[in-house]
């Protein structure tokens, strides 16, 4: 059963999320109408996170806070604004451009302090020695390669050894610490934490648009080439005015690893699902067009993954908590991009 959420919650919640959900923690008495310094360090990570997992409803899902603590924390940042930061009704939930321009602003700032309150908190317990792990291609490029760089910075004793494969590999055969996974795993006997969503946009260049014109509803995007990453990515589940649809998309191109899916849509040979985080910038840009504005894909999961009952060192312990804290605000730091003002 899910625990009140307290008003105010201390700075280390902010890369450890287990203390919304723990009675120790310091609270604001109801009394005192919530009334925190503006644009607290808690409220805006919340706010960054909220726009990350795309509405209240799914960061309530996804970090087990009740979903008007959530809204009371988004209200909190924009009145201390004085300004709408999203646009929201019971279909949609958008960045407004005074949103997009605060997450660009505060989640490299709020990351940073991220790890120097990690530092602090556990300089009693010295990371140190070589930290396995491994993550999808892609992501990796955009997200964790980034975020490792920085934690190496850090601590100057660690050494990574990453592997970076869209396999799916055994942590223990191949002598891993532990991995990050998106979508739905089968079961392995590992633990799991969901530590943040990514969204696939579907994806055309403008001289594609301009010689084979674009699809204007999900069922004539059959009539149009589509690359893809896979051949089990054959068919995509789009989310759009009349609910959740199955359209089957004609491969003229599969290709792996997914990142190199790109060059070829920027060409002008076809239709691509592609990663949020990877295209952002040229959507905002205009080099590539969105197809199907309307209808969105649905949200894969992140989660890292980890033996169930293997001792971690500290280098291990410190390096995935700081990436349960910096990978969803680096998620919002990248799709943030797609409505910055140019």
């Amino acid at each position: 059963m899910r625990s009140p959420a307290p008003d105010r919650i201390v700075f280390p919640a902010l890369f450890e999320f287990d203390y919304l959900r723990d009675s120790q923690v310091t609270t604001t008495p109801a009394s005192t109408n919530m009334n925190t310094p503006p644009d607290s360090l808690d409220d805006l990570a919340w706010f960054i996170r909220i726009a990350e997992a795309g509405s209240l409803s799914r960061a309530s899902r996804q970090f087990d806070v009740p979903k008007s603590t959530l809204s009371q924390r988004l209200l909190r940042v924009e009145e201390a604004r004085g300004e709408p930061l999203v646009q929201r009704n019971s279909r949609s939930f958008h960045l407004t451009e005074a949103g997009s321009r605060l997450i660009d602003e505060m989640a490299p700032l709020i990351r940073r302090l991220e790890v120097t309150s990690e530092a602090l908190r556990k300089g009693d317990e010295p990371a140190r020695g070589v930290v396995r792990m491994t993550a999808s291609v892609s992501f990796s490029k955009y997200v964790v390669l980034p975020l490792i760089t920085e934690f190496l910075l850090a601590h100057p004793e660690v050494t990574i050894e990453a592997e970076m494969t869209d396999k799916r590999i055994n942590l223990l055969e191949h002598g891993l610490d532990f991995g990050l996974r998106i979508g739905d795993l089968p079961d392995s006997g590992m633990k799991t934490r969901t530590i943040g969503a990514l969204r696939r946009v579907l994806c055309a260049s403008a001289s594609y648009a301009r010689q084979h014109g674009l699809p204007e509803t999900p069922d004539r995007l059959t009539e149009h080439a589509c690359l893809l990453q896979s051949r089990a990515a054959s068919t995509v589940t789009l989310e759009g005015p009349g609910g959740l649809v199955q359209v089957a998309m004609s491969a003229r191109l599969i290709l792996e690893p997914s990142d190199q899916v790109l060059v070829p849509v920027q060409m002008g040979l076809g239709i691509a699902a592609l990663p949020e985080i990877q295209v952002a910038r040229l959507l905002a840009s205009g080099a590539l067009i969105q197809v199907l504005p309307q209808w969105r894909v649905p949200a894969h999961d992140v989660q890292l993954l980890y033996p169930m009952h293997r001792h971690q060192a500290p280098a291990v312990r410190r390096l995935m908590d700081f990436l349960i804290s910096a990978v969803p605000l680096r998620i919002a730091e990248l799709v943030a991009k797609e409505a910055a003002p140019q």
